[in-house]
């Protein structure tokens, strides 16, 4: 689908009352050169859809803006980012790139009707609609451009590039398209030249040119064409040939975009701009000096690697001689926060290095100084290898004689694949801060973390967005869209920082929104998927407004309003006038006359966007109706607004609960009774504190304490810190958390428990949830060369037979291990532990005797079990195995007797090749 609006005015204005000019200049409005086709975004992939450069036209001239809304005006949704990038030559804007981008979620499936408005500043506007369908599979054909990957110029001769138009299906009706090819960057440096010419002779100082049929063409675009309605065939190539030179140069691009040459029902677009870098491999006396040309990473683990200048910077008159050396934001992904980079883009980084940049002068440019690159792990299942650019520059230049004006080279980096865990990590975000602001260093924080080991980096992949509408703008375009944070080993989280850009426009508050993206490497926390921090203006008038606090309350307990303030400057202290007061008559009277009234007053401190104002309530010994305390901001326009159009935010109110019977008097208190809010938890070993939370119901009137018990297989001051198990309980405490500090340790160990049992004490009582279990789990692998036993059950046995087992270690071990074994025999053996030693071989057997009685019983079993020892592990999942024992007695069979030791899962199995439940 696709519609048009447009709207025009004339020019130049004129006063009511004055003639107007006999020739008024009228303004044209922007006009829709090409409509913008439908699109196609899959559900957990990224879309990213380029706008034609003349998508909007305008005759006059005028320098447009642009706003992307859905059809009703609405914002776009949060996964949706419509990305504007002005760029400037010589401080004046030259070009403007429109991108659409975003990762749809299983819940945005959908159509979404989107509407692009370009607006030139004198009352002319034009509108685009087009629809956007989300899926997870496309209903109709998809029409999408891959391209070659970065590659070296080389120093002479050609190559050609093939870049490919597929369809994900036939099409319904004709497909009319081209491929255009244009520069990456208004400035010049960055950019590859066209050869235009058509000529087979090149150009001077061109680097490609476009193919028509092996034959160079002088156009910018390819021939128009066509997938004819019900072709099998899915793919159309265009060539582009480029050749080396010897120039010193930097590293140069050109972008290719696809675009459809008529409207059409038969595809929609998806992917749609590729980008290809020329990289330099030229270089002069001045030269940047890596110490390796090669490197070689394992997937999570890092490397080093140095730099240097070959000779020392020069210049003349005001020209700074400082070089700086690193990462270029036109190749990597920047995390200027996290002082990292990540290449070759935030959409599948597979590479980081720090810091961004080293900085050299003419004393110290033959240092060597380092930079760390981290192999990221990633989705592949094969080693891969790709080049790694570095870009040198030299500041506050004028003139030619610097030698360091373009310099570029790379490091070739092969990237391991390492062995895949078993279990992924799973990753959560939340907010590291309560707000962020415009201006200053009060940025959007949050904690990116992760489960499991830390014993390798991981990158998590990020979606930034902000809220939109009446204005809002408080992040940078390079901090929207796709970003990266790494996780380094030995971090079990790390936070990453959305910086708020500050301006002088006073605009609505807003909020940062980061969502985090799938990936084969990791798995998403349901819970903690997605996170936002508001952010408040600094621009304008102060604005403020209030909110209650906790409510309801009992007397006797403060009732809290926060006083928050919006717009700026807020370097100086803001006095907020209120008023307090119980406006209803039937309710009791909890307030003191001396705290209500219309002269109070709330400091919000400099450079604070908050206070509390505190209400204190009176407890009495009178039976009243609960009731609200009133607190409302007084005008004081001098000095700040207030949100006359809601009134919600001007006054709020806290119920004040009345704690008294009709006789008068405090009631007696009812016995509060103490119990777990879960029965179980759990924590993995390097989580730090856990708390384990109890409530009591209702809360104490006066001081108690709580007794606690503790047992488990986990050690108190090996595997956590010491227990306090008398736990202080202060008057009217509804909830309580008894603090658990795990120990982060090396050893490979089984998972262990800690059990915490409330007991009865003065004051309270112990209701039926009084056990609660926290299961630590390890995080640490055994060492690569202990043995792993794992334990068979022999064939079933008669009654009076002995059960026969075997235990495997896995590598045998050099000497002889002891090996713990647990026998639960049911009423066929005895149960009990004994120790198998385990030779060099690798295996041992031993047996267990059954009791031959004469009792009629059920068939049953008899389970050994391998219980953790020193100098081996037992296996994860075949560390039990049990033998059937036949009964041999004959009077009725009364059924099947219940395992002796049941497996967590009886559709697993008993382990080992004895394993199986036993059937009668």
């Amino acid at each position: 689908m696709c519609s048009l609006l447009v709207a025009a005015a004339f020019g130049a204005g004129f006063l009511p009352g004055l003639t107007a000019p006999a020739q008024a200049q009228s303004n044209s409005a922007p006009t829709v050169d090409k409509a913008i086709p439908d699109l196609f975004a899959k559900t957990g992939s990224v879309l990213t859809y380029a706008f034609p450069a003349d998508t909007f036209t305008d005759s006059d001239e005028d320098t447009l803006t642009y706003q992307a809304t859905l059809k009703d005006g609405s914002s776009l949704p949060e996964w949706l980012n419509f990305q504007i990038t002005q760029r400037a030559v010589l401080g004046m804007l030259d070009d403007t790139e429109l991108i659409l981008t975003g990762i749809p979620a299983d819940r945005d499936v959908g159509t979404l009707t989107i509407s692009v408005t370009a607006d030139d500043g004198n009352g002319g506007t034009v509108s685009d609609e087009f629809d956007l369908t989300v899926a997870t599979s496309a209903p109709e054909a998809v029409l999408s451009l891959s391209g070659p990957a970065n590659a070296l110029e080389g120093h002479s001769g050609k190559r050609v590039l093939t870049y490919t138009a597929s369809l994900s299906k036939s099409p319904s009706e004709n497909v009319l398209f081209k491929v255009c090819f244009h520069p990456f960057d208004p400035r010049v440096a960055l950019n590859a030249n066209r050869d235009g010419s058509g000529s087979t002779t090149w150009q001077a100082g061109a680097d490609y040119r476009l193919l028509n049929a092996g034959t160079p063409t002088a156009s910018a675009c390819s021939g128009n064409q066509i997938f004819l309605e019900g072709t099998p065939s899915l793919s159309k190539t265009i060539q582009v040939e480029v050749r080396g030179d010897t120039d010193v140069e930097r590293d140069e691009a050109f972008v290719a975009t696809l675009e459809l040459t008529l409207p059409t029902q038969g595809a929609v677009l998806g992917r749609n701009r590729h980008t290809h870098w020329l990289l330099n491999d030229d270089h002069g006396d001045a030269r940047m000096v890596a110490s390796q040309s090669t490197l070689t990473i394992t997937e999570g683990q890092s490397t080093t690697f140095t730099v240097k200048l070959s000779e020392q910077p020069t210049g003349s008159g005001f020209q700074s001689k400082e070089v700086t050396l690193g990462p270029t934001n036109l190749l990597f992904q920047l995390n200027q926060s996290q002082d990292t980079a990540y290449f070759p883009s935030a959409e599948n980084p597979v590479l980081a290095i720090r810091p961004l940049t080293r900085t050299f002068t003419p004393s110290n440019y033959a240092t060597p100084q380092t930079f760390t690159v981290f192999a990221l792990p990633n989705d592949g299942s094969a080693d891969v290898t790709t080049m790694m650019r570095l870009q040198g520059k030299q500041k506050l230049f004028a003139g030619e004689d610097r030698n360091y004006r373009n310099t570029a080279d790379g490091i070739s980096v092969t990237i391991r694949k390492a062995t895949t865990p078993s279990t992924k990590p799973v990753v959560g975000i939340t907010p590291a801060v309560e707000y962020a602001t415009e201006g200053g260093d009060k940025s959007a924080k949050f904690t990116v973390s992760r489960t499991g080991p830390t014993t390798s980096a991981l990158a998590v992949n990020l979606f930034v967005t902000e809220k939109t509408g009446g204005g809002r703008n408080f992040l940078q375009v390079a901090g929207k869209g796709l970003q990266s944070i790494l996780i380094p080993a030995g971090q079990s989280s790390a936070v990453y920082t959305a910086p708020i850009s500050s301006d002088g426009v006073d605009e609505p508050d807003s909020e940062v929104r980061v969502s985090i993206r799938a990936s084969g490497v990791y798995d998403i926390d349901g819970a903690a998927g997605k996170a936002s921090v508001p952010v408040y203006d600094n621009d304008g008038a102060q604005i403020v407004s209030i909110e209650a606090g906790e409510s309801p309350v009992t007397e006797g307990q403060d009732a809290t309003f926060t006083i928050r303030r919006t717009g700026g400057p807020i370097t100086g202290s803001l006095n907020v006038l209120l008023g307090v007061g119980e406006k209803d008559a039937n309710a009791g009277d909890f307030v003191a006359p001396g705290n209500e009234g219309r002269d109070k007053t709330v400091t919000i401190p400099a450079n604070q966007f908050s206070a509390t104002y505190t209400v204190p309530t009176v407890d009495d010994t009178v039976d009243e109706p609960h009731g609200p305390v009133s607190v409302w901001i007084r005008r004081n326009d001098s000095a700040y607004l207030r949100h006359e159009d809601d009134t919600s935010l001007v006054e709020t109110t806290v119920t004040v609960n009345d704690n008294d019977d009709d006789g008068g008097g405090d009631p007696p208190p009812d016995t509060p009774v103490a119990s777990f809010a879960s029965a179980a938890s759990s924590a993995v070993e390097d989580a730090g504190t856990r708390n384990v939370a109890f409530g009591l119901s209702p809360a104490p009137a006066s001081d108690i304490t709580v007794v606690l018990t503790r047992s488990g297989t986990a050690s108190e001051g090996q595997d956590y810190a010491p227990l306090n198990l008398a736990v202080d309980v202060p008057a009217g405490t509804a909830s309580v958390d008894v603090p658990v500090a795990i120990t982060d340790d090396a050893d490979d160990e089984p998972n262990e428990t800690v059990i915490l049992t409330l007991t009865a004490g003065t004051g309270y009582t112990v209701g039926t949830a009084n056990v609660h279990t926290l299961t630590i789990t390890d995080n640490d692998d055994p060492p690569p060369d202990t043995p792993v036993v794992s334990i068979s059950g022999g064939a079933a046995v008669t009654e009076g037979g002995d059960a026969a087992f075997t235990l495997t270690a896995s590598p045998a071990p050099s000497g002889s291990i002891s090996v713990q074994v647990s026998v639960a025999g049911g009423g066929f053996a005895t149960g009990g532990d004994r120790t198998v030693t385990v030779g060099a071989s690798g295996t041992a057997s031993f047996t267990v005797a059954t009791t031959d009685d004469g009792t009629d019983e059920p068939d049953g079993p008899v389970r050994a079990t391998v219980q953790s020892g020193t100098g081996y592990s037992p296996h994860n999942t075949n560390a039990s195995a049990s033998v059937t024992v036949r009964d041999n007695d004959d009077s009725g069979d009364p059924g099947p007797d219940p395992d002796p030791d049941p497996d967590p899962d009886p559709d697993t199995g008993s382990g080992g090749s004895g394993g199986g439940s036993v059937a009668d």
